[in-house]
């Protein structure tokens, strides 16, 4: 049985698309400016998830992290909302 699940809840096909993992799921949402990237991983102590911002192909510009974390719902953002955690070159 796989640890990870992804499906596409919104989309204009009839089926939604699918995923499983046992170790990682990467999913990226990608529009002409720029893609979003979200990836789960399974590590020793817990899930974890980074948000990142890429380019899409001739968009230019660098990826930013936007944000990361455990995937824990007792676990809670800092009072002034999720962290930011700045560029990777």
């Amino acid at each position: 049985m796989s640890h990870f699940y992804g499906t596409i809840s919104e989309s204009a096909r009839k089926h939604a698309p699918t995923a499983r993992a046992h170790h990682s799921l990467r999913v990226e949402a990608q529009s002409w400016q720029g893609k979003i990237v979200t990836r789960l991983r399974r590590e020793k102590d817990g899930d974890y998830f980074d948000v990142w911002r890429e380019p899409h192909g001739s968009s230019g510009g660098e990826s930013l992290l936007l944000t990361s974390g455990r995937v824990d719902m007792n676990d809670k953002f800092p009072d002034e909302g999720p962290r930011i955690q700045g560029s990777l070159k």
